[in-house]
């Protein structure tokens, strides 16, 4: 017998929502209500203790609520989610191991998948293509909830019946995708979703146009940004599902309706985008940590050498073919260390030919040394 969980919802019903929070609740969950992926309200006392049906009436009662999640971990049952962030690393993961991929629930989300199991001990990753969320600081948008673009969350593989649990996550789910390569995954402990993809969601909503007029200065803007977050050599496929996620939300505001007329005028901003927006270096030393590290830093045995060379791998992702600004102060901050001892490490990398200076900073000219990144190479 199909179930609630798995039928299309009729979300003008204002009850919808409720309907399927109580449905999942049945399965042990602690659901909370969102509002744009956001939780509409406190939600840390569910963390501990799953709030009961009437709880429930009382959460889902808020005019402003959109959506809805679970709280991962202990408290809904050792309930663990594998959220793929980039599109194709969860299909090779799914080519690998096609079994794994037809059995366990699954949702499409906007740009990526979620697969659902439960694992025995708490924990948070970030694997660098997406997180595995398995502790009760975190949570997880659940179908039918409309991401603030527009689009549905959904089951592609469908929940077991009510009463029979679910399976516990294969080792290929828990650790960095096979298809990359990844020293340690990093395990942290913070109660927001994954920040690539709320950074670009958040980008997303604040170039929208709300009027006629602006569609090609947004769309600039979206460039710029988009630069600054993904860097210029981003993959072009997940570049235009995100533009297509851009378009649906401006639709109602822009008088150009074709996509094929935005894609290519977004190309034409991208290409004039000179320098990426302003919050590039915080986008690049998180790039940096959540990636892994380029063959260039193989060289090297120590930590901030690596890290270092993974950070000017993403300065000049981001800048291009324009050199990228960083100081010793700047590096030193990033790494930890004292700004002589950055020095020193910068002058080794560009002694190994990773980076070459293009324009050497100093206190007069109030400006950081630039670089260009060589990778290496002779």
């Amino acid at each position: 017998m199909t179930t609630i969980l798995s039928q299309q919802p009729d979300l003008s019903n204002a009850g919808a929502l409720l309907d399927f929070a109580l449905g999942y609740a049945r399965r042990g969950w602690s659901i909370i209500p969102v509002r744009e992926k956001k939780p509409a309200g406190l939600w840390k006392p569910f963390q501990t203790v799953a709030a009961d049906p009437d709880m429930l009436r009382r959460l889902f009662a808020r005019a402003d609520v959109d959506g809805l999640a679970v709280i991962t971990g202990a408290v809904s049952g050792g309930l663990a989610v594998r959220d793929f962030d980039v599109e194709e690393s969860y299909h090779r993961w799914a080519d690998a191991h096609p079994d794994d991929a037809a059995r366990l629930p699954t949702v499409r989300t906007a740009r990526g998948h979620h697969v659902y199991g439960t694992l025995v001990s708490e924990r948070y990753l970030d694997l660098g293509n997406g997180e595995l969320r398995a502790d009760s600081r975190h949570y997880v948008v659940l179908p039918p909830s409309r991401h603030p673009i527009g689009d549905l969350y959904r089951w592609v593989n469908p929940l077991p019946p009510i009463g029979t649990p679910l399976s516990v996550l294969p080792d290929a789910l828990t650790h960095a995708d096979s298809g990359q390569t990844q020293a340690s995954p990093r395990q942290i402990h913070a109660d927001t979703l994954h920040a690539p993809a709320q950074t670009i969601d958040a980008l997303i909503l604040r170039v929208l146009p709300t009027g006629p007029g602006q569609r090609n200065r947004r769309l600039f803007d979206l460039a710029r940004g988009l630069i600054g977050i993904l860097g210029r050599d981003a993959d072009r496929r997940e570049l235009r599902r995100i533009v297509q996620d851009w378009h649906r939300g401006a639709l109602p505001n822009i008088r150009t309706k074709p996509f094929d007329e935005t894609w290519a005028d977004f190309i034409t901003a991208w290409e004039r985008v000179k320098r990426p927006a302003g919050a590039s270096l915080r986008a690049a030393v998180q790039a940096a940590d959540a990636a892994p590290a380029p063959e260039a830093a193989a060289i090297y045995d120590t930590a901030p050498l690596r890290r270092l060379t993974a950070l000017c791998a993403k300065l000049a992702a981001q800048w291009g073919d324009r050199p990228f600004p960083l100081g010793c102060r700047t590096a030193a901050g990033i790494l930890g260390i004292t700004p002589s001892a950055a020095h020193r490490l910068l002058a080794t990398l560009q002694f190994d030919r990773i980076i070459v200076r293009a324009f050497k900073g100093t206190k007069a000219s109030g400006r950081a040394s630039e670089w260009h990144y060589l990778g290496g190479q002779p």
